[in-house]
């Protein structure tokens, strides 16, 4: 075997043992991983949500809700409420308003009333 292939062949074990361990590290923190990545689509939706808001919604209330929302995914609700109707339900929605870049009178109220049964309220 030529001094190519052994440089090749040393540089693919090296590839294969830092993607193995990112997959182990990745499972390992799958949890902290969907945690930030639901606060943080929580935290764009809320910027949109408080841009756009409607008349007549209380921006204290709103932004308590959020509050809640994000506080009860990173306590582990996550978990609980990943593949619940109400979080399939709530993914599409953001998806859509996120998309659309506004969100209206029928959107918001979905939505809150996705969050307030998803949190428990």
């Amino acid at each position: 075997m030529g001094s190519g292939c052994r440089v090749l062949s040393i540089a693919g074990a090296i590839l294969a043992i830092v993607l193995a361990i990112l997959v182990v590290i990745l499972w390992l923190n799958w949890d902290k991983i969907q945690v930030h990545m639901v606060q943080k689509s929580a935290d764009v939706l809320q910027t949109k949500v408080l841009e756009n808001l409607p008349e007549g919604y209380n921006l204290d209330e709103i932004k308590t809700l959020f509050k809640d929302f994000k506080d009860y995914m990173g306590s582990g609700g996550i978990k609980a409420k990943l593949n619940s109707p109400e979080m399939q339900a709530f993914s599409s929605l953001v998806l859509d308003v996120l998309k659309d870049k506004k969100i209206d009178k029928a959107k918001l109220d979905k939505l809150l009333e996705l969050m307030r049964k998803i949190v428990g309220k």
